[in-house]
Order: structure tokens, then sequence, then C-alpha cells
């Protein structure tokens, strides 16, 4: 059986994509008419595969590029630091690498930091459906899925590691309680603590945007 995909592991070894990814874009439909493309139609198997390779390329530079940058932030200031860049920039990061992409690249979990990243109701089905297996050790892969506005949506499980206990694990003992009161200050409604190594985090969505009609 295949182990548990593991973000860190999906972008061991890959060096940053400067230049913009080519994109197979089949799904070439104007948004005003719904009669002029429909997924649930043409959805395959091997659209679901083609897919998939792709929103791991975007995965792979998307996660290395912001961990890269949280990992710099931590260096320089510690916690404190890293958790006021976050606050400041890694949304503005992630919306760059989407406009890079030509997708929506979007992170979602059930207990969030930021109420901008809450599950819809079916990916929270997934998210469920992730989490049960991976507290009994299945394999939890990224897939590819048919959403329910009918657009594609690529998912892949973000599991917690260590190094993430100093902002999500235990507050008093994994966090420190300054740390912990900057937190609250920044994300008043901050759900993202009580983490263990290994628990599910949440889910990284690659959302595949129809080109708009010329």
């Amino acid at each position: 059986m295949k182990k548990a995909l593991i973000i860190t592991a999906i972008v061991a070894g890959i060096a940053f994509a400067a230049s913009r990814c080519s994109l197979p874009w089949i799904n070439k439909i104007n948004p005003a008419d719904e009669n002029t493309w429909n997924w649930s139609a043409g959805f395959t198997d091997e659209i679901a595969a083609k897919y998939k390779e792709i929103g791991r390329k975007v995965l792979k530079t998307s996660f290395l590029t912001l961990n890269g940058e949280v990992t710099n932030a931590m260096k320089e200031g510690g916690v404190q630091h890293a958790v006021r860049y976050c606050n400041l920039k890694a949304y503005p990061l992630i919306d760059s690498l989407s406009e890079h992409y030509e997708v929506s690249i979007k992170r979602v979990a059930l207990k969030y930091r930021n109420p901008d990243n809450t599950m819809r109701p079916y990916e929270q089905e997934l998210f469920m459906d992730y989490d049960a297996r991976n507290k009994q050790k299945e394999s939890i892969m990224d897939k590819v899925v048919l959403s329910s506005d009918n657009y594609l949506e690529y998912y892949a499980p973000i599991i917690l590691t260590p190094a993430c206990l100093v902002c999500h694990g235990s507050p008093g003992t994994d966090i420190k309680d300054v740390d912990y009161q900057l937190i609250r200050t920044l994300y008043p409604e901050d759900k993202a603590t009580g983490f263990v190594p290994g628990d599910l985090r949440g889910m990284w969505r690659i959302r595949f945007m129809p080109e708009q009609p010329k």
C-alpha cells in the first residue's frame, strides 16, 4: 500500500520553476452559457489523471515558495515574525501564484486560522473521508474532483509536521503564551490549534478556471 501523501514528500528535490507552466486548457467554455461545456458529461479518468499531473506541478511550486518564505521569516525573527508574515503576505503570495498559473490556489481547513479558508460542504465530506483514513493509517492520496458548480478541482491533504507545532500545537505547551496572544490578536476567529504531528491539518485546493470568452 502506498504511504499517505505528505506535502513535504511531494516537493522533495523540486526546484522553483520560474517560467510559466504550460497547461492543456481543454475546458474552453463561455461562463455565460451553461450549454457550451458540461464537465459532468466529459469528466473521464483520463481527464482526471491529466489535471492531477498539472495540480501536482502547481502545488510543488506553491508549497516550496510559501514554505521557503515562512522558514526565512522564522529564521529572521522567530514565531512572532513568521505569524506577522503569514498575516500580511501569505495571501498575496498565493494570489500571485494563482495568477501566474491561471488557476485558483487556496488552502482550506475545518479548523481554520482565517475564516476565508472555511470549507464548503462537499469539501468537508472529502476532508472527513481523508481524516478517517489518516487516523486508520490508510493511504490518503491527492485527487481531482468535479465541484458542485461544475469546475475541476485538485485536492491534496496537508499533514501536520513537528515543525508546525509552534503555531498549531497546544497553547501553553507547544505554543508560547506570548505567541498565542499575537495569533489571537491577528486571527480573532482562530481554530487552528491543538494539532499533533501526523494530524490532517487541511487541504490544498487548486481550481482550474475556464478561459474567458473573447
